[in-house]
C-alpha cells in the first residue's frame, strides 16, 4: 500500500550557492538535502515552507520573498514500503536572521554548494528538484520507471 505525502522544499540562494543540510537519520541519511519537510493539516504550502525554514535553520522568510519553482511527484521504496511524495519547491534569496543548524540531531552539517558543482552524495529527490529548477521545469516525476 502506498501513502501519499506532501512536503515542501526551499532552495536558499546566496552568491549563486545553494544551502544544503546533511541528513543523519531517516530517508536519505548521509546525503545532502534541501531544507524542508511535511505539510501539516490546515497549513498552506508556503506556510509549511516558512515554518520548516524556521524550525531547521532559525530564519524567518517573508511570504512575498518565496517564489514557486517546481512540483516533483516521486515514488520511493524505503524499507519495503512504497512512499509517494508531492514535493513543492520554493526559492528565496532574502530572509531574516542568521542561518544555523537548529536541529543537530537530524542534520550533521550545513553547507553551501555552487549550483554547477553539487556534491556527489546529494539525495536523489534533491538532485531531481535542482535539475527541474535549473531547466525551469515546473513539474517533474521521479521513480516511476
Amino acid at each position: 500500500m502506498a501513502n501519499l505525502m506532501t512536503a515542501t522544499l526551499i532552495i536558499l540562494i546566496k552568491d549563486n550557492k545553494v544551502l544544503f543540510l546533511k541528513r543523519t537519520q531517516g530517508w536519505g541519511a548521509g546525503t545532502y538535502s534541501l531544507p524542508g519537510g511535511n505539510v501539516e493539516l490546515h497549513e498552506s504550502l508556503s506556510q509549511a515552507c516558512i515554518r520548516e525554514s524556521n524550525e531547521e535553520l532559525g530564519i524567518t522568510i517573508n511570504p512575498a520573498d518565496l517564489q514557486f519553482v517546481t512540483m516533483l511527484h516521486i515514488k520511493n521504496f524505503c524499507m519495503n514500503v512504497c512512499m509517494e511524495y508531492i514535493l513543492v519547491t520554493f526559492v528565496a534569496s532574502n530572509w531574516e536572521g542568521e542561518i544555523y543548524n537548529k536541529e543537530p540531531e537530524k542534520h550533521s552539517e550545513l553547507a553551501w554548494f555552487d549550483l554547477n558543482n553539487l556534491p556527489e552524495n546529494l539525495a536523489p529527490f534533491a538532485r531531481e528538484t535542482l535539475k527541474a529548477y535549473q531547466s525551469k521545469q515546473t513539474f517533474a516525476e521521479y521513480g516511476w520507471q
